[in-house]
């Protein structure tokens, strides 16, 4: 094992957009963070490589985010669509993998299917680091897979007992290291997500709050996102302007959310956007709001920072940091009723209002990425992580 050279193949499914310079749509947080840190390992003297949609590679003619990636296409054909793929469809992921010729693969977000055929790679002599994402990973008893029910419980178990089969599962935060701990997984560490753009080409956004008086909300589509509670919050605050970008999804939930945005009047419903374009959303905000009932760490939160900008939360508070450093506002919504809303509302009215209030939480935030996810610290984490599994 100690002749290894430092390589590493990223799993990615819908990387696609982000890996080509950030001009097509795609893409959330655990995307953007496996592509900050694949360039954190090439700095660090590592071959990266990513396999992600056959069909967004063929599709791309964009050059890469870094030169110093290759990127396999793969197909993935039954996630969203028929399951008679899913056998061809793991076996084409196999082969993708191997002809990368990493000597470690890594996912982060990906589902039970891709991580049992990695485990199969990993019985082949392939270490194999598996990235948390969602605090609900680390649940069995929350369904997975798209699924309800029965089938849903399963593949969630099945899930939870493949991570502990890993050889490095890497957590986001310290809730995430008990919570994996605790199902048994023995080789777990923490390292904070990272705080940075991918596009280095671009200008630095730290402190680069422009404030043009609007509330961001940007996340995917799903259920626990909760993107209900944004045009209720618009309902209740008819004197702000709202701002709502989501990941490509289903063609039904985007035309029923645009539907519901323009019933508001003040929620301007942006859709997919390229992501250097939602680069320039979070310049222009004032304050972000995050609507979800659970997340890990929301990426929105470290590119509302990084600007400087407050964030404010409807329950989700990573480690509980928002309270403890006064980054923001947190307002638990649970059941949705109106008195809840009400107390998000007059909170976020506040925050909206008062300008020095904006610039102290919004300062604190600065500070506390700086300190906390820097690229430089947790590049090296990683390094000295990976070097030594890799030569375990």
């Amino acid at each position: 094992m100690s002749g290894k050279k430092k390589s590493i193949c990223l799993v990615s499914p819908f990387a696609g957009g982000l890996l080509r310079g950030g001009g097509a749509p795609g893409g959330g947080g655990a995307e953007r963070q496996l592509v900050l840190i694949g360039q954190l390992l090439a700095d660090r003297g590592w071959k990266v490589s990513f396999v992600c949609r056959a069909e967004d590679e063929m599709r791309s003619k964009l050059p890469l985010v870094d030169s110093r990636f290759q990127v396999q296409g793969a197909r993935f054909r039954y996630l969203g669509g028929a399951k008679r793929y899913l056998i061809p469809d793991l076996l084409n992921l196999v082969r993708a993998v191997q002809t990368s010729g990493a000597s470690v693969v890594g996912l982060r977000g990906s589902g039970p299917y891709v991580l049992s055929v990695l485990l199969i790679l990993r019985l082949r002599g392939t270490k194999l680091v598996v990235w948390l994402q969602n605090d609900a990973d680390l649940d069995p008893a929350r369904a997975k897979g798209g699924y309800t029910g029965i089938i849903g419980r399963t593949l969630s178990h099945t899930y939870t007992w493949l991570l502990k089969r890993a050889d490095l599962l890497i957590s986001q935060t310290q809730s995430q290291y008990k919570a994996a701990r605790h199902l048994g997984a023995g080789n777990v560490m923490v390292v904070r997500s990272i705080a940075a753009s991918p596009w280095r080409a671009q200008p630095d956004r730290t402190g680069l709050a422009q404030n043009e008086g609007w509330i961001l909300w940007a996340g995917n589509m799903t259920p626990n996102k909760r993107m209900r509670l944004v045009f209720e919050l618009a309902n209740k605050l008819p004197e702000q302007r709202f701002a709502v970008a989501v990941n490509p999804g289903d063609v039904r939930m985007m035309a029923d959310a645009e539907r519901a945005a323009a019933g508001c009047g003040n929620v301007c419903f942006l859709g997919s956007l390229a992501t250097e374009e939602m680069e320039r959303w979070f310049d222009r905000a004032t304050l972000v709001l995050n609507t979800s009932v659970v997340e890990g760490f929301p990426n929105s939160f470290l590119q509302a920072w990084i600007r400087g900008l407050p964030v404010i939360s409807a329950g989700v508070d990573p480690d509980g940091i928002i309270s403890k450093y006064g980054l923001g506002a947190v307002v638990a919504v649970k059941q949705g009723d109106a008195a809840e809303i009400e107390k998000l509302a007059s909170r976020t009215r506040a925050i909206m209002t008062d300008s020095s209030l904006r610039q102290t939480l919004g300062q604190a935030g600065l500070a506390y990425v700086k300190a906390n996810h820097s690229p430089e610290v947790i590049g090296k984490q990683l390094d000295e992580a990976l070097s030594e599994l890799l030569h375990a």
